[in-house]
């Protein structure tokens, strides 16, 4: 650019008057203004919209968590049967007596018992190795049968060769082999025994 583009210039800045100190505070407060707005929160509309979508989301999923919850209960008393079981069978194993599982529909309770005799042992030869385990929430039941129509008591009997005496405590008297769990009324698992000492878990 020449010397003589430049004099206008020149001239035109110097023409500028300059800023009185009311306009430049006002020009200050103004930014101030600005960079406050733009750094502001959420509005109560905005949070209002949030809450109220979040009560909504909970309401949708409140029934599926209860019945989830709900359904590691009976999950639960199904595992614990059969771990008593399993635990039964092994002690007769080790101890070499015969040992005993009551399932008590009435009082939806169960409990191991000891015996005096590796085989065949007579009512008087049972004691209580274990406090009755009483099942809950009261929502979870046991039935006999393997479709739980029943209520009459359960009776496993595990021998130290590993096998299953399936009797009443007269030692003639038939027992069931199936104990039914049920959630309300509807039946969830199903734990089997046979004579040969298997014990199997089955979801329905």
């Amino acid at each position: 650019m020449s010397r003589a583009c430049l004099i206008p210039v020149l001239g035109n800045r110097a023409q500028r008057k300059p800023r009185s100190r009311k306009a430049a505070i006002d020009l200050c407060r103004f930014k101030r203004k600005a960079c406050l707005a733009s750094e502001s929160g959420f509005s109560l509309t905005e949070m209002l919209v949030v809450v109220a979508m979040m009560a909504i989301l909970i309401a949708i999923a409140s029934p599926s968590l209860v019945a989830w919850r709900q359904s590691q209960y009976s999950r639960q008393t199904a595992i614990g049967i059969q771990a008593a079981l399993r635990e039964g069978r092994s002690a007769a194993i080790t101890n070499n007596l015969q040992q005993m599982v009551v399932f008590y529909p009435a009082t939806n309770s169960y409990q191991k018992f000891a015996g005096s005799q590796p085989y065949n042992t007579p009512a008087a030869g049972w004691t209580s190795s274990t406090p009755s385990t009483t099942i809950t929430p009261a929502t979870v039941t046991i039935k006999s049968g393997s479709t739980g129509a029943s209520t009459a008591n359960v009776y496993v009997k595990f021998s130290p060769n590993g096998t299953a005496q399936l009797t009443a405590l007269d030692n003639t008297t038939p027992s069931d082999s199936n104990i039914s769990v049920f959630d309300q009324t509807i039946q969830k698992y199903l734990i089997t025994v046979t004579p040969t000492g298997r014990i199997s878990l089955t979801r329905k």
